[in-house]
């Protein structure tokens, strides 16, 4: 009697990855500076995979040739058959502090300091002025990672606000989200060119 070992194909494995990738919540960033895709760790909260159509830098890539960090690129720009339905879309708000001094009797400044909460947890906070930002990622409050040095060095405190909502989620309507936190400035809304009379 001969013993059929029933192999999955790359194609259907890379389906079951990316399903596996949603279930994990691995999410999907894109720097807007240079195109470069980056995909979060499932195992390593806050750590950031280098992902592109081709490879990832992760250990399961360098061992299998796939990996759910692939797998998940591949099924959000459609190459995948079969791919997963696309996630729901999260609910993102904001917790802001204005700037402002202390009322101790030899009064402080108290650095403006924003928190992005996804789904009502709180994720991103963002500290400081545009001179000296502080970007971490928190779990249950806490900051367990530093992601000011993946925070483009050029933003200032409004925009690195904008830009941490749109890597959190890019389908995100960002000036309603700045609106009801009462975190814009009148100059945001005025992009459009003039019309000639």
């Amino acid at each position: 009697m001969a013993t059929v070992h029933l192999s999955e194909t790359h194609d259907a494995a890379l389906v079951r990855l990316a399903h596996k990738a949603r279930s994990a919540g691995i999410r999907l960033y894109r720097d807007r500076n240079d195109g470069r895709h980056y995909a979060s760790s499932a195992s390593t909260p806050g750590r950031l995979q280098k992902v592109t159509g081709l490879s990832c830098d992760c250990v399961g890539f360098a061992t299998h040739r796939r990996c759910q960090h692939f797998a998940a690129l591949l099924a959000a720009m459609g190459w995948l058959q079969g791919t997963p339905e696309p996630d729901p879309a999260m609910t993102i708000t904001l917790a802001h502090v204005d700037g402002h001094y202390s009322l101790a009797a030899d009064p402080e400044w108290v650095e403006p300091r924003t928190t992005i909460l996804v789904d009502g947890d709180v994720k991103v906070r963002i500290v400081g002025d545009t001179f000296a930002l502080s970007v971490h990622w928190l779990e249950g409050g806490r900051p367990i990672d530093d992601l000011t040095g993946y925070t483009p060095s050029y933003l200032d405190y409004y925009k690195c606000v904008r830009y941490w909502i749109e890597a959190l989620d890019h389908r995100a309507n960002i000036e309603a989200v700045l609106q009801d936190a009462g975190l814009f400035r009148a100059g945001e809304f005025t992009d459009a060119e003039p019309v000639a009379a």
